[in-house]
């Protein structure tokens, strides 16, 4: 009877380290694996609220604009002033806020959105917005068209490419992650780093640092990169971008504001732009030089 009682003493307390463990893997939201869609661990829980605000003003065809079409019922709270030409960029941004907290297109995991009652899957708005990006390349592999700040947009969205190539394996998305690594890779400026064109005399900080994270993406994940040595390019910019992250704290009124940021760039930008930043610090700490 002793031998008895303590079998289910034991078998009470691996069952409750078990529900402790449950409870602590869903706390931090550590996903189980690449085959069920997420890559790696969120350690900000503040940007589930900003990827949900994300997911509910992405365009009906994948992409995100800053100019917002007013899909999301809330326009013009959500608006922002930019051109078409940002779209590439933009979309490429978002797409890597949810990369970057862990999810990637194969994520099957769904959700009730609290404001609009939609339910609505991450995995499904970042597989969207990769196909948004790939139907933008053009045969060359170029993301966008070939303007005076073509680099910075390509630069973003080559790393977004190869990231969702690296995250899933998926053969789609190799040759179109190849080609914008190709073209990027070739397009240094001549005295080093990367500029807002191909070739450009000047390099800038902000591209290059762009420029560097998706060639060391590519490499990571198997692409061809010609760049020898990455270490050595020189990084003038410590960040995705060339302002603070944020100029007002999270929206948290149960509005069409729920979730996000706001800043001078209007809620679409401010707000993948701010997850972004939030999740780089783990996420990229060696390429953005240990900053933050």
């Amino acid at each position: 009877m002793r031998c008895l009682g303590i079998f289910f003493l034991a078998l009470w307390v691996a069952f409750g380290v078990g529900v402790a463990a449950r409870y602590r893997s869903l706390k931090t939201k550590e996903p189980a694996d690449w085959s069920q869609g997420v890559s790696h661990r969120l350690d900000v829980t503040s940007s589930e609220e900003g990827l949900k605000w994300l997911a509910r003003h992405q365009e009906p065809d994948g992409r995100w604009s800053a100019r917002c079409s007013g899909s999301c019922g809330c326009s013009p709270v959500c608006s922002g002033s930019a051109s078409s030409t940002d779209d590439q960029e933009l979309t490429a941004l978002c797409a890597l806020a949810y990369m970057g907290a862990g999810y990637t297109p194969q994520n099957r995991s769904a959700y009730v959105d609290p404001i609009d009652k939609k339910t609505r899957r991450l995995g499904e708005t970042l597989r969207k917005a990769t196909k948004w990006l790939i139907q933008a390349q053009g045969a060359d592999g170029a993301v966008g068209s070939r303007d005076e700040t073509f680099l910075a947009r390509h630069s973003l969205g080559a790393l977004a490419l190869a990231q969702a190539y690296g995250s899933t394996n998926a053969v789609a998305y190799r040759s179109p992650a190849q080609r914008a690594i190709a073209l990027l890779d070739g397009s240094q400026a001549l005295l080093g780093g990367w500029g807002l064109t191909e070739r450009a005399c000047w390099r800038d900080p902000v591209v290059t640092a762009r420029a560097l994270l998706a060639l060391r993406e590519a490499r990571g994940a198997g692409l061809e990169v010609a760049t020898a040595d990455l270490g050595s390019q020189p990084l003038d910019g410590r960040s995705l971008d060339d302002a603070p992250p944020a100029l007002a704290p999270q929206a948290t009124a149960r509005d069409c504001s729920l979730g996000s940021w706001n800043g001078p760039r209007g809620r679409v930008y401010e707000t993948a732009r701010t997850l972004v930043a939030l999740e780089s610090t783990c996420r990229w700490p060696a390429a953005l030089g240990g900053a933050r």
